[in-house]
C-alpha cells in the first residue's frame, strides 16, 4: 500500500468521528496554501484533504480498512517476498501461479492504486464547471407594413436571471467569503461504495449534498439573493427589427438571456416574429398580393384608376373586357430581396363590382344594354333544310 492515511492525519487506526475531524481541522489550517508559503503546502494540504475524505465516511473507511492495511510496512514485505520465494519454487518444481497469500497482497495493491488514481484525479476536477445560462425565448407581434418599413425597433419587456449585484455571484453576505466544504474537500462530489453479492465492490462519485456540488458552504448568505447568486429582474431591451422579415422568423441577441453560474457564458435572447394580417395587402414570398376593385362600366370600357402600394400609390390602367379573378403585375414594387436593390412585384387582382341597389336611371341604361344584348345575340344554326 503506498499510503497510511491515519500516518497522515496523525491519528491511531482506533479514532473516532470527533478526532478525525479535530486532526483534518488543524492540519488544514496549518497547511492551507493561502496561509502556508511552503513550495510544500499544497500537496500536503491535497494529501490531508484526502485522507480526510475517506476516514470520515463510514463506507470509504470501512472499504479501506478491509483491504488489509498493516501499521507494519516491513511485515507485509516480508509476506510479499515471501511469497515471491514460493512462487519461484513452485515454478521450478512445476507448480502454476503465486499462492493464495500473494494473490490477496496483489489485489489489495490494485485496490489502492485505483483510490491513489481516483483521488489524484479528483483533487485536479473542479466543483461545479462554469455553466452557461439558459437561453430566453420571446415571441413580438408586429404590424404588417413595420415587416416591410426600414429603421424599425420595438422595445420588449421580460424577466431575466441576473447576477446579484450584492454578492456578485459568491452566494456569500457581502464582507464574508465562502468556505471549503469538508465534507467533499472542495470537490463538490462524494464516494458511495456500492457493494453487491454477484460483483465486486465499487466507488460511484455524488454530488455533495452539503454544498449541493458547489465545493464550499455559505455560512452566512446574502441577503439579496439568498444565497442563489442570481436575481430575477424585469428588465427592457430595444429591438431592431430588419426590414423584410417574416412571421416566424427569429431574432437572436447573443448574451442577453439569464446569467451563467460559476462564471459561465450568459444565455441568448431569442425573438420569435410574428407578422400580422393586413386588410388589403397579403405577401407571397417578396411578391406583395392585393385586390383591385372595378366597377362594370371600367371592365367592359377600361379605363384609369388608383392602386396603394407600400411604395405609394401609382396610377393603372385597366384593359378593356376585364375579367373578374384577372391579375395585373406591377414590376419592382414587392419586397426588397435580402436587401438588395432588386425587389419582388406587386400582383392585382382584378375583382368587378355588381351592385345590388341600383337607381332609375342606371336600371333604364341595363334594360336598353339587355335589349343590345338580344338583337345581337346569334340565332342558332338552321339544320331543317339540309338534305342528307
Amino acid at each position: 500500500m503506498k499510503k497510511n492515511l491515519y500516518s497522515i492525519l496523525g491519528i491511531p487506526k482506533s479514532s473516532d468521528l470527533s478526532e478525525i475531524k479535530k486532526a483534518y481541522y488543524k492540519l488544514a489550517k496549518q497547511y492551507h496554501p493561502d496561509s502556508n508559503p511552503s513550495p510544500n503546502s499544497k500537496q500536503k494540504f491535497e494529501e490531508i484533504t484526502e485522507a480526510y475524505e475517506v476516514l470520515s465516511d463510514d463506507s470509504k473507511r470501512k472499504l479501506y480498512d478491509s483491504c488489509g492495511y498493516s501499521d507494519d510496512a516491513t511485515e507485509n514485505e516480508e509476506q510479499y517476498e515471501g511469497d515471491t520465494f514460493e512462487a519461484k519454487e513452485k515454478t521450478a518444481s512445476g507448480g502454476k501461479g503465486f499462492s493464495k497469500k500473494r494473490n490477496r497482497y496483489h489485489d489489495y495493491e490494485e485496490v489502492f492504486q485505483d483510490f491513489d488514481s481516483f483521488f489524484e484525479q479528483k483533487m485536479k476536477q473542479k466543483a461545479r464547471p462554469p455553466t452557461r445560462g439558459a437561453d430566453i425565448h420571446y415571441i413580438l407581434d408586429l404590424e404588417f407594413l413595420e415587416s416591410l418599413t426600414d429603421n424599425v425597433q420595438k422595445a420588449i419587456q421580460f424577466e431575466r436571471k441576473c447576477l446579484c449585484p450584492q454578492c456578485k455571484g459568491t452566494r456569500a453576505q457581502q464582507g464574508t467569503m465562502p468556505q471549503r466544504c469538508y465534507s467533499c474537500g472542495g470537490s463538490g462530489t462524494i464516494l458511495i461504495r456500492n457493494n453487491s453479492a454477484f460483483a465486486s465492490t465499487s466507488i460511484n462519485e455524488q454530488m455533495c449534498t452539503e454544498c449541493d456540488g458547489y465545493g464550499k458552504v455559505v455560512k452566512n448568505k446574502c441577503q439579496i439573493c439568498t444565497g442563489q447568486g442570481f436575481i430575477t429582474q424585469t428588465v427592457k431591451e430595444n429591438i431592431k427589427i430588419p426590414k423584410g422579415v417574416k412571421s416566424d422568423q427569429v431574432l437572436r441577441k447573443e448574451s442577453c438571456g439569464n446569467v451563467g453560474e460559476q462564471g459561465g457564458k450568459n444565455g441568448d435572447l431569442f425573438i420569435k416574429l410574428k407578422v400580422k394580417d393586413h386588410p388589403y395587402y397579403s405577401r407571397n414570398g417578396n411578391n406583395i398580393l392585393s385586390d383591385c376593385k372595378v366597377s362594370i362600366s371600367q371592365a367592359i370600357l377600361g379605363g384609369r384608376v388608383k392602386v396603394e402600394t407600400i411604395h405609394g400609390c401609382v396610377e393603372i390602367d385597366i384593359p378593356s373586357g376585364t375579367n373578374d379573378g384577372d391579375v395585373k403585375k406591377l414590376s419592382n414594387l414587392g419586397v426588397a430581396k435580402d436587401n438588395s436593390r432588386y425587389r419582388g412585384d406587386h400582383i392585382l387582382t382584378f375583382k368587378i363590382q355588381i351592385p345590388t341597389v341600383l337607381t332609375q336611371e342606371q336600371k333604364n341604361i341595363f334594360e336598353q344594354l339587355k335589349l343590345l344584348d338580344c338583337l345581337t345575340e346569334e340565332k342558332p344554326f338552321d339544320t331543317s333544310n339540309l338534305q342528307y
